[in-house]
């Protein structure tokens, strides 16, 4: 409150509080003109003079707004031993300004703020006589913010206490500034030659720079008590286990310890060892301190075990000296960390404004939305998590969220997150700040490119602890999930159908950021069928592997781990690949990320792993002992390079420009395919190529499955034709020829007909082309361009294998019309009438004639559909394969 007077004098009292326990006064105030001012007489509400003195602070805020001078232009009083008059209530104080003459040039009026003796209270004083250690602890509640707090003692010195922020979660007092929970203090200072042990005085002081005197009664003092104290205490139920530590020192022997976390008696022995580092650090002499540590599972540490409730969670110890308790401590609930979610994995496109994040939480919380928040900004409603369906009886589910924001999100910003249910139950954390993310603006350019913080990343995300209750499978691709391709098309398969049939499934590839957020409609429809996807990205490529090699060596790892490390230690130190030029296979082999991949396997110790390609071969000699290895061919490399030589011999160097890269011969196909103890074959014909090559108990057919979904085309659009591949020999040479020869003859026929190309083979894609011709590229969702397109083309004249593609077209319920080769391997689908064989020569009368007919391409669209259905769906096409595992699985 202020007042003014005819001269336009400025008042005002800042700060009056009176101390009942301590009879201590002090008031704070300032005038706009301290030079007509002599003194400051301070009364009582009841007119009682208390102190009068001259004006003995300066204080540059008010100098600044009243544009005065460097002279003393405000008071602050500190009245002790203040006497009221019996009865009086002192409700407020007068500050009286006295002019140069003795006249009154103003007077302010504030209310007085009472403090109790429940301001403070020191609960905790002792004396350590050999290590000439003073210790002090308790609370206290001023009503302005703290800076810091000391001790005097006798002798006059001041000593710090550096803990002056220290939790209370029993704190309940109210103050002027609130509740504070964070009003502890506590502090262990040498006391040496500082006189009476007994008189001592605890010093406050604050923002504005005044200070505060309090008595600390001495009655109580303990001499050479016990000490000890929890240092951490971690419940962690996404890993079903409890970590504690702490020490304890006492000059009475130590017989026990039993300990509680919320509520719940903790059972199990400590490991205990004398540590002289502590004792040196705590300034202890003659008795030295014992650190202690519980490390057990939830079921061995309470009798609750994983099912007890840890909502309010304050770790209790006591230390036993037979039947006598020597000592109690503890561990505030709010640093007590119970870990039901974690997040493991974060990348942030700034192009497009996009969080990718992982993590997995609790089973038994039904969580099911992710809420992110920066600087205590939220972003939109909750999104909802993509779970890989977990197997009942799973501890932990891991989970994906996709989610795009408005706005600038910068790097100083600190990411929340807020899991939530539909019953409302939800938890929150922290992740950091948005600088410790991966964060980039194009493929490859990471911002910052901070070496350290994306090993750190990744090595966090690909050996976090996971459990499952069920096998599991795990898929290694020495490629990106994210990219086209019939191969990935397989391991997506081959994840549908493990996660259906009830198995726990796993991918380990080398996805970059930049694909997974380019892709992310595609990667989120895959994700509830992978329940852990591990990435060996090339940005770290050596980093990781060498952060792995360490793991693995780590004490207390398994001989097999060790071989593997020393394994990918060894290729760290070499070239990639073998020194012989002539050994195609072992040049392509990526023996680092091979190594890293077996380091993974060692961490996630699946029952069945299934590599893909042979160029997977070396991994083979370093699964975990008692893991079912299959390596899944695809192609089989010898008679490919058969099939290209013929290829070329037939059509010339443009069909195969480069024929030595696919050089593989039958030996060497066979000696590579030694060491895994069963191979997978993608078609028939490969199988019984395979079989000659290595017995019939060592190859099993997995064919390839479709998700069906049918795409009906819009028959009010152009007349659009489809054609989708990778940049593969096969694929370059026959869209070519396609464009070259066959594309006019449909036009000749359809003149407004428009060719879709998508996919890398738009690269490979050469000459001059007809402006109805679409190089699209690589797009982000396949989907749209299937349901535009009015049907199908599969143009290859030449190749491997079974053709993906046309696969995938089936299931989309599309009309196709494909050369011979296109539709390699699909004679049951040829008879039936699901799609159209055609030469290359009359490729075009077919195409013409469905783009022209619609009753006639709506009813092939069914038979496709129909097929898929019957006969492409994962559970037929992956049966053997199914059996085969089962058989080696429970019946081995």
């Amino acid at each position: 409150m202020t007042s003014s007077t005819p001269v336009s004098v400025k008042t005002a009292i800042s700060e009056a509080n009176y101390h009942s326990g301590q009879r201590q006064l002090l008031v704070r105030g300032w005038i706009s003109r301290p030079d007509l001012t002599a003194q400051v007489r301070i009364l009582l509400n009841d007119g009682t003079v208390v102190h009068e003195g001259a004006l003995n602070t300066y204080r540059k805020d008010i100098a600044t707004k009243f544009e005065l001078g460097e002279g003393d232009n405000a008071f602050r009083f500190v009245m002790e031993r203040v006497e009221l008059p019996e009865g009086a209530e002192p409700t407020q104080v007068t500050a009286e300004f006295l002019g140069l003459e003795g006249e009154s040039l103003a007077k302010t009026v504030r209310a007085l703020s009472v403090l109790g003796d429940k301001t403070y209270k020191v609960e905790y004083l002792a004396y350590d006589r050999p290590s000439r250690l003073l210790t002090i602890g308790g609370y206290y509640l001023p009503d302005r913010p703290l800076m810091g707090m000391g001790l005097r003692l006798a002798s006059g010195n001041k000593v710090k206490i550096e803990n002056h922020f220290v939790y209370r979660d029993d704190i309940d007092n109210r103050t002027p500034m609130g509740r504070n929970l964070h009003s502890g203090f506590e502090a262990t200072v040498p006391f040496v030659g500082e006189g009476d042990i007994t008189d001592m005085k605890l010093l406050a002081r604050f923002v504005d720079d005044s200070s505060i005197e309090l008595p600390v009664e001495t009655d109580n003092i303990l001499f050479n008590p016990a000490r000890g104290a929890l240092e951490s205490v971690v419940v962690d139920r996404l890993n079903g286990k409890v970590t504690v530590a702490g020490w304890f020192r006492a000059y009475e022997a130590v017989t026990g310890i039993e300990m509680s976390v919320g509520g719940h008696r903790l059972y199990g022995f400590p490991e205990l060892r004398q540590d002289s580092e502590l004792t040196r650090k705590l300034g202890f002499r003659d008795v030295s301190a014992t650190a202690f540590s519980y490390n057990l599972s939830l079921e061995d540490a309470f009798s609750d075990g994983p099912l007890a409730d840890f909502t309010a969670c304050e770790a209790v110890a006591t230390l036993y000296n037979k039947s006598d308790a020597l000592l109690n401590f503890n561990l505030p609930s709010k640093k007590v960390k119970v870990l039901d979610a974690e997040m493991t994995l974060c990348f942030f496109d700034e192009r497009s404004s996009t969080f990718m994040v992982w993590g997995r939480h609790q089973s038994r919380q039904p969580l099911s939305h992710l809420q992110i928040a920066t600087a205590q900004r939220t972003y939109g409603n909750p999104k909802p998590l993509v779970i890989a369906g977990a197997p009942d009886g799973n501890e932990t589910t891991n989970w994906l969220s996709i989610q795009t924001v408005n706005g600038v999100v910068g790097p100083a910003q600190k990411l929340t997150y807020t899991l939530s249910g539909d019953d409302g139950e939800a938890m929150a954390g922290e992740w950091g700040f948005i600088a410790d993310q991966l964060v980039f603006t194009a493929p490859g350019a990471l911002s910052g490119r901070d070496t350290k913080k994306i090993l750190r990343a990744y090595l966090q995300h690909n050996t976090a602890p996971r459990h499952f209750d069920v096998p599991l499978v795990c898929i290694v691709l020495q490629g990106s999930i994210c990219t086209t391709g019939g191969g990935n098309e397989r391991v997506k398969a081959m994840l549908r159908s493990f996660k259906n049939a009830g198995y726990a499934t796993a991918l380990i590839d080398r996805s970059e950021p930049w694909e997974l957020t380019a892709s992310a409609d595609v990667y989120r429809e895959l994700m509830p069928y992978c329940d852990a996807h591990l990435m060996l990205t090339n940005l770290v490529r050596k980093e990781l592997a060498a952060a792995l090699v360490e793991r693995l060596k780590a004490p207390g790892k398994s001989s097999h781990a060790a071989k593997v490390a020393t394994w990918l230690d060894e290729a760290l130190k070499k070239p990639r690949g073998n020194s012989n030029k002539n050994d195609g296979i072992f040049n392509r082999a990526d023996s680092v990320f091979n190594g890293s991949a077996a380091a993974l396997l060692e961490i996630l110790q699946p029952r069945i792993v299934i590599t893909e390609y042979i160029w997977s071969f070396e991994l083979h000699d370093l699964l975990p002992p008692g893991t079912i290895g299959l390596l899944d061919t695809i192609d089989v490399q010898s008679l490919r390079y058969e099939q290209f030589r013929k290829a070329r011999d037939q059509f010339g160097n443009r069909a195969v420009p480069v024929l030595e890269k696919f050089s593989v011969s039958h030996n060497e196909e066979v000696k590579a395919l030694t060491g895994p103890s069963s191979v997978i074959a993608i078609s028939r014909d490969e199988k019984d190529h395979l079989v000659e090559m290595l017995g019939a108990k060592k190859v099993v057919l997995a064919g390839v499955g479709v998700e069906a979904r049918r795409m009906e085309a819009d028959n009010t659009g152009p007349a659009s034709v489809l054609f989708i591949g990778n940049n593969y020999e096969p694929n370059n040479f026959g869209i070519n020829e396609f464009i070259e020869n066959t594309w006019p003859k449909v036009l000749d026929i359809v003149p407004k007909a428009e060719l879709m190309v998508v996919g890398k083979v738009c690269e490979a894609v050469t000459g001059g082309v007809h402006a109805s011709v679409k190089l699209l590229g690589m797009v982000a969702d396949l989907n749209d361009y299937y349901r535009n397109a009015k049907l199908v083309i599969n143009p290859v004249l030449f190749g491997t294998g079974i053709p993906v593609k046309t696969i995938e077209a089936l299931g989309r319920g599309k009309a196709i019309v494909a050369t011979p080769e296109g539709a390699r391997g699909l004679e049951d689908a040829i008879e039936y009438g699901a799609l159209i064989v055609s030469s290359s020569d009359e490729m075009h009368f077919d195409i013409a004639n469905l783009l022209n007919n619609q009753r006639e391409r709506e009813a092939l669209e069914k038979k496709a559909f129909d097929y898929a259905c019957a006969h492409l769906n994962d559970d037929i096409v992956m049966s053997d394969l199914m059996n085969f595992i089962e058989t080696k699985l429970y019946y081995s």
